[in-house]
């Protein structure tokens, strides 16, 4: 008797836990935006589904992740950023009327300009914006190099291919 008690609570449980992750499969889907590329699925279903298995990833294939995970928007993350927003412009309205506004949109540029800037260490085979980090002095596509200014001055921009 005792262990059918047990049998039937532990069953009850897995029936809950499966309902839980069957939910938040849900939510996730109906928040994922119609535009992200890859095909998402929770954590927990993967965990339920399937064993994990890390292979090995090219450095190719780890650049072409990142970029997919950074160009995917849920429609959660642009209501939370645009509630940020609203708070923000709140916020700054109450700083005009205590006539403090210039300091605190002063104070905010700092802060987004500390927040957006990068602190981690950079990625293996990452190019450096500074040509003099980077493999046979290599710079980015972009640079004003010395050879193509001087170029520039001479034949005109026409002639700097």
């Amino acid at each position: 008797m005792d262990a059918e008690k047990k049998l039937a609570e532990y069953r009850s449980r897995q029936r809950r836990q499966e309902h839980l992750y069957s939910l938040t499969g849900a939510l996730q889907s109906f928040f994922t935006s119609p535009v992200t590329r890859r095909n998402t699925t929770s954590v927990m279903e993967q965990k339920l589904n399937e064993p994990l298995i890390i292979d090995e990833v090219s450095d190719e294939e780890e650049e072409e992740g990142d970029s997919v995970k950074n160009c995917s928007w849920s429609y959660l993350e642009m209501v939370t950023y645009l509630l940020y927003f609203i708070l923000w412009c709140t916020v700054y309205f109450i700083f005009i009327n205590l006539q403090f506004g210039i300091i605190y949109l002063i104070l905010s540029a700092l802060i987004g300009i500390y927040l957006n800037t990068r602190t981690s260490p950079k990625k293996r085979n990452e190019v450096s914006a500074y040509s003099v980090f980077n493999k046979n002095c290599k710079s980015i596509d972009g640079t004003l190099k010395a050879e193509q200014f001087e170029k520039e001055i001479r034949f005109g921009a026409i002639g700097v291919h």
